[in-house]
């Protein structure tokens, strides 16, 4: 890793104590329960909240037996490389995604599944999805309350906990390229960066546009860096950085600097642009942020043939999209 210039400021959080005390806080909370079965993807919760306690996770990767563990009485593998992937209702997709992360040209990490209470059969095809892969490291964590950036944040405090040093997230209808991870964590480390984003890339194999419709988006993807930086909210004082683009499809963030920041806002996307809000966060705590421009991810433009061009842009400008049409949380 190339070190820190004796010129290059200094992190504005206490990283280490900070993020020893997040760790601590979350096991004292006995929130998670752990099932130990590689054949079922059971949720339970602790003690008297067993039955209805929603944040749980169910793991593939350990030993088979029936026994249930409490969190913190059980050593998991402490890998320091974790992927976050929030779905809500993502029957048609996510078994793609959990393909694409499977084949990933770096392989040691853990990958944590949060589904955001989906309605559908994104559970049953997680479950397959993953038998096809037993050598991929899994969780499944349950979050009820609306929102990707609960789902998010969720994820994100699960993987620290469990001693994550840096998280990669990407997105339950994208397929990141084979070197994805490989790529923006050599990125993250080569530059001890506290945060960085991907390219993202269109993917064309699950919407019925044509190159003519998604021209827009292929302008857009490339433009909305730019007019970031020069946005009023993106700039002003407090800022230890110039703005960076860090698509939640695409994002890598080193623990302690999630933390510092305070992490995803715990909303829907409908009513916070997450991608600007986890970006400016990181800003005010840390002047270490890049563009991993190697590491490709191709999203989904599932919203543009649910909005249509107009709507879609709509949309991104005012979060006005027509309601129904697809629930992207």
């Amino acid at each position: 890793r190339i070190p820190r210039s004796a010129e290059a400021p200094a992190p504005c959080f206490p990283a280490r104590s900070l993020l020893h005390s997040v760790r601590a806080h979350c096991a004292s909370m006995g929130k998670l329960f752990l099932i130990r079965s590689s054949s079922s993807m059971r949720f339970h919760g602790i003690g008297a909240a067993r039955s209805t306690d929603p944040r749980c996770v169910s793991s593939r990767s350990v030993r088979e037996t029936s026994d249930t563990v409490d969190c913190r009485g059980f050593e998991m593998d402490r890998r320091e490389t974790w992927v976050v992937v929030p779905c809500y209702n993502e029957e048609r997709w996510i078994g793609q995604t959990i393909d694409a992360l499977a084949a990933q040209s770096f392989r040691d990490f853990t990958l944590a599944l949060v589904d955001n209470g989906s309605t559908d059969r994104t559970p049953a095809v997680i479950e397959s999805s993953l038998s096809r892969h037993p050598g991929l490291d899994a969780v499944v964590l349950q979050e009820p309350e609306k929102g990707t950036g609960c789902a998010a944040d969720t994820g994100f405090r699960y993987a620290i906990q469990q001693g994550a040093e840096i998280v990669y997230r990407t997105d339950a209808d994208c397929l990141p390229r084979p070197t994805w991870l490989e790529e923006i964590k050599c990125f993250m480390e080569d530059r001890d960066l506290d945060a960085a984003g991907g390219r993202l890339e269109i993917r064309t194999d699950d919407v019925n546009l044509n190159w003519l419709q998604l021209l827009p988006s292929r302008l857009g993807i490339r433009l909305i860096p730019w007019v970031g930086r020069i946005i009023p909210s993106n700039r002003g004082e407090g800022y230890l950085s110039p703005y960076v683009l860090l698509p939640g499809p695409n994002v890598a963030i080193r623990s302690e600097a999630y933390v510092s920041c305070g992490g995803y806002p715990r909303q829907s996307f409908d009513h916070e642009f997450l991608d600007k809000a986890i970006a400016n966060a990181l800003r005010r705590v840390t002047p270490r942020i890049g563009v991993a421009r190697r590491a490709v991810v191709l999203y989904s433009e599932r919203r543009t043939e649910a909005y249509g061009i107009l709507g879609a842009i709509r949309w991104l400008l005012d979060r006005s999209g027509r309601e129904g049409a697809t629930d992207v949380r």
